[in-house]
């Protein structure tokens, strides 16, 4: 199974089962938070190389990090908490619900 920040890392059955699986060096060095301010957006054309972008959500300030939700965040806490556990992630981040 893949790591946290898993750049080079062989890919296990459990990650490709996901809806969008794949490695970009850059996504993969990004950190979780439930209240992110970034979506990644995959993409590209058939036959052609995907693509992966990094869109803020909001404005994001000089030295900021850039992190995105290894989840949905629509969803309750819980069901979250049970999403991040299968990588090995506790989440200590502020939102609480």
């Amino acid at each position: 199974m893949a790591g946290r920040n898993s750049f080079g890392s062989l890919v296990g059955l459990a990650f490709l089962n996901q809806a969008a699986a794949g490695l970009s060096w850059l996504v993969c060095m990004m950190n979780h938070s439930c209240a992110p301010n970034a979506s990644v957006a995959f993409g590209g054309a058939p036959n052609a190389p995907a693509t992966a972008r990094i869109v803020a959500l909001r404005e994001v300030a000089a030295g900021e990090e850039i992190v995105h939700s290894y989840v949905d965040c629509r969803l309750s806490k819980r069901v979250r908490a049970e999403g991040l556990a299968i990588y090995g992630i506790r989440c200590q981040c502020a939102r609480k619900r």
